[in-house]
């Protein structure tokens, strides 16, 4: 009889036991599942904000080709250059220097202001990235399109390789000092677009060169902030190696059964 309410006593706490182990499992598979359908809902919303980003550039380029493409369009170019120029005498070379202090600015206020949400080096890094990606695709379309400038200068009008200088450094600056004010980035684009307003004054540029040279900048400046995360994270793993403070070695002695030794390890 004792046997027998053991046996009972038992099979039931086994029961009870394998019910909760089921429930725990399940439990598990649910918090894993959520966990993950969070995961991939976060890296969706992730994606697709850069997606948006792409968007206005994507639009400024667009509406630059159709203006110097579409018959009905083209005349705007014309118009655009006599309003700006009815009532201004003489050249300026401003926007020569202009197109610059975007990016200046952007690397010069980390020796002013003691607050920055990225360091200098990922400033820098970004920079170089933006003018790598900004130069490569003005001189691809400008040397395969060979547009004629406004004054005959030149076939290499299309797009405005001054107007995409200045409106990268701007979207850089703005990216980088958004935290504090969105005044920074105004007061960036006020340069950009003053750039691209000499151009026209200039007689050096259609709109439609200014305005995908602004598209083209700022897409530039927005593949830099996307992929210098990842060109620093390549650099840091392979210079690791070479920095003391995030190497270790730990010798100690050993035995085991009859043999005697030393263990050697390595983090870093």
């Amino acid at each position: 009889m004792v046997k027998k309410l053991q046996f009972m006593i038992n099979s039931k706490v086994k029961s009870l036991f394998s019910i909760l182990v089921s429930l725990l499992l399940i439990l598990i598979l649910l918090h894993t599942n959520a966990k993950a359908q969070n995961e991939i809902s976060d890296s969706l919303r992730h994606n697709r904000n850069k997606a948006v980003g792409f968007i206005t550039p994507a639009c400024l380029i667009a509406t630059g080709v159709a203006f110097h493409y579409v018959p009905a369009l083209q005349p705007f170019n014309q118009f655009v250059r006599d309003a700006v120029q009815i009532n201004l005498f003489g050249r300026t070379k401003a926007d020569n220097y202009v197109q610059y202090l975007p990016s200046v600015a952007m690397l010069g206020l980390d020796f002013v202001m003691k607050e920055h949400s990225s360091s200098f080096g990922e400033r820098a890094l970004s920079l170089s990235l933006g003018y790598l990606f900004m130069g490569a695709g003005v001189l691809c379309v400008k040397d395969n399109l060979r547009l004629l400038r406004p004054d005959s200068s030149a076939f290499n009008s299309f797009p405005s390789g001054h107007t995409a200088t200045a409106f990268l450094g701007a979207e850089l600056f703005r990216h980088y000092y958004r935290h504090l004010s969105p005044w920074y980035g105004v007061a960036a684009y006020t340069f950009a677009v003053a750039t691209g307003f000499g151009r026209i004054f200039n007689n050096r540029h259609w709109f439609a060169d200014v305005v995908c040279g602004a598209g083209v900048g700022i897409l530039a400046a927005r593949l830099a902030i996307m992929f210098s995360p990842y060109i620093r994270s390549f650099f840091a793993k392979r210079l690791s190696l070479f920095k003391k403070d995030n190497t270790s070695v730990f010798l100690s002695p050993m035995v085991e059964d009859n043999t005697a030794g030393i263990s050697f390890s390595m983090r870093f």
